[in-house]
């Protein structure tokens, strides 16, 4: 889908870039040509992203979340993975609580 939708000059907000994989198949279709707009709230997540695109740019990545209102929200990170999520999880589970802005 990517590659049939994206065309050089296209500006594309890529909204929990994650790792980073997304951000660089764009960067390709793009042809040189245009911008990649990558938010990634994780912190984790947020450095390898960094390792993974700091030759492009024309990707410019943001270290925040996205939502209806400015401020801070709670922020959980599972302790063995990439995943995270913003939902309240159980204090007995594998996610530590971190701060973030949106």
């Amino acid at each position: 889908i990517l590659d049939k939708e994206i065309q050089p000059g296209y500006r594309i907000i890529d909204l929990g870039a994650n790792l980073g994989y997304y951000p660089l198949i764009e960067y390709s279709n793009l042809g040189g040509i245009g911008k990649i707009y990558a938010l990634e709230p994780s912190p984790y997540n947020f450095e390898i992203l960094k390792k993974n695109i700091k030759n492009s740019n024309n990707i410019k990545i943001f270290n925040l979340a996205l939502g209806d209102k400015k401020g801070y929200a709670d922020f959980y990170n599972h302790y063995d993975s990439e995943s995270s999520t913003i939902v309240e999880i159980n204090q007995n589970s594998s996610y530590f609580k971190k701060k973030t802005y949106i």
